[in-house]
């Protein structure tokens, strides 16, 4: 992301040579981005990149009252009727997470990533998937910068004392309604 002081003097452009620039060197065979911004979408379609496909963006509605009156403003009459769906879906959510942690998996809150992150790293670059490098170097790179405007959510998840997974979150805003990204879900 670009500072908007810095805007307009293709910085984002130059950095991204830079990058393919290293990446030749250590002999990548290719570089893959995602973004959700259309204007930074069509920014990269004209720097070469090629688009592979649409991901998915979900959502969960926790309180559907409050997200109703945000996409129909001029329709608020409607959203106390609303309600009662968010509670099923909360308790949908809160049921579906219960099952799927197991009594025999741990999850807790951490304010760094642990160096055990490398090993579930390697772990899941042999299984041969295309995956992002989650070593923990590039995670604290990526989440805990002093240079990120951001405060994130670390969560990770032990079996029997081993590393199985990690999830990062933080706080956003999205159409005026108060939600929370889940920006980085990754699992043995």
């Amino acid at each position: 992301r670009t500072l908007p002081s810095y805007g307009g003097r293709g910085l984002y452009r130059r950095l991204a040579q830079v990058g393919w620039s290293e990446a030749r060197l250590r002999r990548f065979d290719f570089a893959v981005g995602y973004t959700i911004r259309q204007y930074v979408l069509e920014m990269e379609l004209k720097m070469g990149w090629s688009s592979l496909g649409n991901s998915p963006v979900m959502a969960l509605p926790v309180d559907s009252a409050a997200a109703f009156r945000a996409i129909a403003p001029q329709m608020k009459f409607v959203s106390p009727l609303a309600s009662p769906i968010g509670h099923l879906f909360k308790k949908y959510a809160l049921r579906a997470a219960a099952s799927a942690t197991g009594p025999d998996c741990e999850i807790t809150a951490v304010n760094v990533f642990p160096a055990d992150c490398n090993e579930l790293n390697q772990r899941l670059q042999a299984d041969r998937k295309l995956i992002f490098a989650k070593d923990q170097q590039t995670l604290n790179w990526l989440y805990l910068s002093p240079h990120n405007p951001f405060n994130y959510d670390i969560f990770v998840a032990r079996r029997a004392d081993r590393l199985v997974g990690f999830a990062v979150g933080r706080k956003m805003d999205l159409l005026e309604l108060k939600g929370y990204g889940i920006l980085d879900l990754v699992s043995a």
